[in-house]
């Protein structure tokens, strides 16, 4: 256990700085803190060595007792994972009810999920009592699209103003929190949030139907909630962000037009957000502008039906990789209340815990001529995506490190420093010098910068970016390697530098992932290339891409799972 102890040291003295992310909120009544998990406050949650630290930066603001921080101090040993996804595997009868049902499986592999995993075998659609609906949505009228925040912010306003002004009641969902906190004089109006006290929840929700009554909302809201339906005035709802689920948005649009009643929905985006988040090109965002009603609807499905189907895959990938963890821990389980040896119980213990072994990420880009245009817009906004998701992760506690190199026949490296050491002239760099790398490499996700500034240019060569992949590696001998790999053409298969990376690191590579952007994409080569790690036991991973999207689901990883808490 040595080892593991002075890597958890490690850990601690880094949290020291960072366990205020994600964000602890404590109940002061109780003294007890929790996370935002999913649509609430759940005080059942900690993330391993750091809520160690929010009780005593509570304890010492004088929030909390001596007492009641006591039980909390101590390190955080993972003592094992179980998969959520098998508790149901464990029912006697599964009986599904949703209202959303139809629009889920028209998503590739959701129905066959539902099928294969937990057995259902019959799909049944009951109509409502109340009839047809009376929704009042014409996408021509009620869809609007915004370029710039502030613009959508203006018409968020707008909107809730013209409709106030009638009698109607307004409910305005936002994303999250955040969103929320950008309209203007929303300190001053009635919130509900995951924060909102759940006391104080139904009180909230009866008077948000009153006459001229302005509500707003994060998103959790428009999941499940009974909105009294107005008998005088209409009830409108305004969501302001393209839900990345096809359900999410038929669910919010249920909060109104309820009971036989009519109801009026409106929808204001920002085209911002959509590029950022919803796989949008600009000229995607143009044509929004310049087409009816029925064209607008399709292509906003189009891209919620794409990102939609990005999370199912994501989610069976973490279902296999679940699956595995639950194995191993039922295993521990049997070794933990058997007869073995207390030194073979420790020596299990400390292979859970070198989950916190240092994890590095090559990510070798594509900028050669082909590369300009949508295929580079589309791999800059991967990135932004892949670059968000490992900050959560880090947010989480992950100790993970990012090297990136864009390649085209003359190899450039972008290197970002992984700490904020500053001896010996070392400090966070940002800079690109063709056939050169800045040491040191191996950045924290939090310190990448984008890479959309970026020029593209000249031909297709993979040799120096898997020269360059060896000698990052080379750079951080204990961390366990993966490696991602983008191109939109093709080249031979650069056999001297793949032998010499594996040989060097082979036994460090975790995963390969190639990703083939566009039609023009050599998978052939890219095979090859991957068939060499397989012969080393490497697992292999190739993706044709054809949106932006399959970069973050490749690299999506768990946190981690709960930890027990050792005192």
């Amino acid at each position: 256990m040595h080892s593991i102890l002075t890597d958890l040291a490690a850990v601690l003295v880094q949290n020291v700085e960072h366990w205020s992310k994600p964000e602890p909120i404590l109940d002061e009544k109780s003294g007890r803190v929790g996370y935002k998990e999913k649509d609430d406050i759940s005080y059942d949650v900690s993330y391993s060595n750091k809520t160690v630290f929010a009780y005593l930066n509570f304890r010492k603001e004088g929030k909390v007792t001596t007492a009641q921080v006591r039980d909390h101090v101590g390190i955080d040993l993972l003592c094992g994972r179980f998969s959520f996804a098998d508790l149901p595997n464990n029912y006697r009868c599964i009986l599904g009810v949703t209202g959303t049902l139809n629009e889920l499986r028209t998503i590739p592999g959701f129905e066959k999920l539902l099928q294969d995993e937990y057995g259902f075998k019959h799909f049944t659609v009951t109509p409502s009592i109340f009839g047809a609906g009376r929704l009042i949505f014409n996408p021509g009228e009620h869809v609007q699209v915004l370029d710039e925040e502030e613009d959508w912010c203006l018409c968020i306003e707008r909107l809730v103003d013209e409709n106030t002004r009638k009698g109607d009641s307004v409910l305005v969902f936002f994303k999250n929190e955040e969103a929320m906190r950008k309209y203007r004089g929303w300190e001053n109006m009635e919130c509900l949030t995951e924060r909102t006290d759940p006391k104080r929840r139904k009180g909230y929700i009866a008077a948000a139907t009153a006459e001229g009554k302005v509500t707003l909302l994060t998103r959790a809201y428009g999941r499940g909630i009974d909105f009294q339906m107005p008998e005088k005035h209409r009830l409108v709802v305004v969501q302001t962000y393209l839900s990345s689920l096809v359900s999410e948005e038929k669910q919010i649009k249920g909060r109104t037009a309820r009971q036989g009643k009519s109801g009026l929905f409106l929808q204001v985006l920002c085209a911002q957000h959509l590029e950022a988040k919803m796989a949008f090109s600009k000229e995607d965002v143009n044509n929004l502008h310049n087409v009816n009603g029925q064209q607008i609807q399709t292509m906003l499905k189009a891209k919620q039906s794409a990102k939609t189907s990005a999370k199912v895959f994501g989610m069976i990938e973490r279902r296999n990789k679940a699956r595995h963890l639950e194995a191993e821990t039922k295993e521990w389980e049997r070794l933990l209340f058997g007869d073995t040896e207390s030194s073979e119980k420790l020596k299990k213990l400390a292979s859970f815990n070198q989950v916190i072994q240092p994890a590095h990420y090559s990510v070798l880009l594509d900028i050669s001529s082909s590369m300009r245009g949508t295929n580079k817009e589309q791999m800059d906004m991967a990135f932004d995506r892949f670059r968000e998701q490992l900050c959560q992760q880090e947010q989480e506690g992950s100790n993970t490190m990012v090297s990136v190199v864009l390649f085209n026949h003359d190899t450039q490296a972008f290197v970002f420093k992984l700490d904020g050491c500053r001896e010996r002239g070392e400090g966070l760099f940002a800079v690109c010098f063709s056939l050169q790398v800045i040491t040191p490499t191996h950045a924290k996700a939090s310190e990448l910068q984008g890479i959309a500034h970026r020029q593209v240019g000249g031909r297709t060569c993979f040799r120096k970016a898997f020269a360059e992949c060896r000698a990052l590696m080379s750079r951080r001998p204990r961390a366990q390697e993966l490696i991602l790999f983008l191109t939109d053409g093709g080249a031979d298969v650069p056999e001297s530098e793949l032998t010499a990376l594996l040989a060097d690191h082979g036994s460090r590579i975790k995963c390969l992932t190639c990703v083939a952007l566009g039609a023009q994409a050599d998978t052939r080569v890219l095979k090859q290339i991957g068939a060499k790690f397989r012969q080393q036991n490497i697992n292999f991973r190739l993706r044709d891409a054809n949106s932006q999207e399959t970069l973050v689901t490749a690299f999506e990883e768990a946190a981690g799972g709960r930890a027990i808490h050792c005192k």
